[in-house]
């Protein structure tokens, strides 16, 4: 549903399917962010840490409230002043 890169670590809002685990949606996305940077910058390097933090959000949650948290990072973090200027940013249009 939405996603925001930062410089040492990565906020996600997924939906998973019936057959998927978190465990190997994480793996995938970690994959293949990896692979992205190093073919852009020459490397061949891990990016990850192992592991990763969750929380699973319950269909009674609002949900609004996760996504103005992972789109304010780079905000509270210093990187931008306006979050439009913020390039490693995507959400659903449903939260636009």
């Amino acid at each position: 549903l939405g996603w925001v890169v930062m410089p040492d670590h990565i906020h996600a809002l997924i939906r998973l399917g019936e057959k998927e685990t978190l465990s190997l949606v994480v793996q995938r996305m970690k994959s293949l962010i990896s692979t992205k940077i190093n073919r852009q910058t020459g490397f061949s390097q891990t990016c990850w840490q192992r592991g990763f933090h969750d929380h699973a959000v319950t269909t009674n949650e609002p949900i609004y409230g996760f996504v103005q948290y992972i789109i304010e990072n780079p905000l509270r973090s210093g990187l931008v002043l306006n979050i439009g200027d913020y390039p490693y940013l995507w959400f659903h249009k449903q939260f636009s």
